[in-house]
């Protein structure tokens, strides 16, 4: 990959925790990539951000497009009109690179306007969870035999060319605005996701994907707690991964929903950066993670 402002890693922030989640990612990009440019866009005071972590802070002006049950959707927004890079690599304020990404990046990314890493899923497949399509019910109104569906969330690539914003998001955002029954059918939930709004446009129109299998991990709190990993050392070990080919090749972790508070990944924060989310502050911070390692202590093998 370049090492000039051609590309760029961008994340997004709009409280004082995903600050402090941000900064960690960006701490855990230069460890890997110490020659990529880092840039947080943020609703929040410039000054509320600690400095030594990203190359550039650009603000994001209130009030947003979109608010309540719809402020996801604003990552459909911000990055294609707000990053400094002709091709962009966004990530979640809630992951963390473990290893190297380069490669994935150039193998299955580049030169694509937008995508997101998915999985195929067959048509008599059933719906995996939260913030995955239902299959059955896609394949049987597309008349396919299968649908591309998430596969780690947490990131999506573009590239300027494609137009501000690419037109992928522009339907993706079309799904939600205007189609909301479809969209709470095709996802089997009510919950607005922006990687389900850009897969329900990615397979209505037939746009390609790239199919990464161990690129990101999607943990939730009760998986992020069965893990042990370290940015430093890139290590990673789940005796019971029940999906993906090689968790060595795992070079992003999601610590989606409420994995946010999980005691390891609070833990992985502070090594990186010495700053503590608003939950493991103080004498209730260190009560939640010690009742953490006593769950980690109960439950291991």
């Amino acid at each position: 990959m370049p090492n000039d402002r051609d590309f760029g890693i961008v994340t997004m922030a709009t409280t004082a925790d995903s600050i402090v989640r941000s900064c960690a990612l960006a701490a855990s990009v230069r460890r890997h990539h110490p020659d990529w440019p880092t840039t947080l866009l943020t609703t929040q005071p410039t000054a509320a951000v600690p400095g030594g972590f990203f190359t550039s802070i650009v603000h994001i002006e209130t009030p947003e497009p979109f608010g309540g049950d719809m402020r996801f959707m604003n990552k459909l927004v911000h990055p294609f009109t707000l990053s400094p890079y002709e091709r962009t690599l966004f990530l979640d304020d809630d992951t963390l690179v473990i290893r190297p990404i380069d490669r994935i990046v150039r193998d299955h990314f580049a030169g694509r306007a937008l995508a997101i890493n998915c999985q195929r899923s067959p048509r008599d497949g059933n719906r995996l969870g939260t913030n995955h399509l239902d299959p059955a019910v896609v394949c049987g109104e597309l008349g396919t035999d299968s649908c591309w569906n998430t596969y780690g969330g947490g990131h999506m690539y573009f590239e300027r060319s494609a137009g501000t914003p690419p037109a992928l998001a522009a339907a993706a955002v079309d799904v939600v605005l205007h189609e909301r029954e479809l969209y709470e059918r095709w996802s089997g939930q009510t919950i607005v996701s922006d990687e389900l709004a850009l897969l329900i446009a990615a397979n209505r129109g037939g746009v390609d994907m790239p199919t990464a299998p161990d690129f990101v991990d999607a943990l939730s709190l009760r998986l992020a707690e069965s893990v042990r990993f370290s940015v430093t050392t890139s290590c990673y070990r789940w005796p019971d991964r029940p999906w993906g080919q090689s968790i060595d090749d795992v070079a992003v972790l999601h610590f989606c929903s409420s994995s946010k508070l999980a005691a390891n990944y609070a833990r992985e924060i502070h090594r990186l950066t010495g700053l503590r989310q608003r939950a493991d502050r103080g004498a209730k911070g260190v009560l939640r993670r010690c009742r953490h390692d006593l769950r980690r202590f109960f439950i291991r093998d």
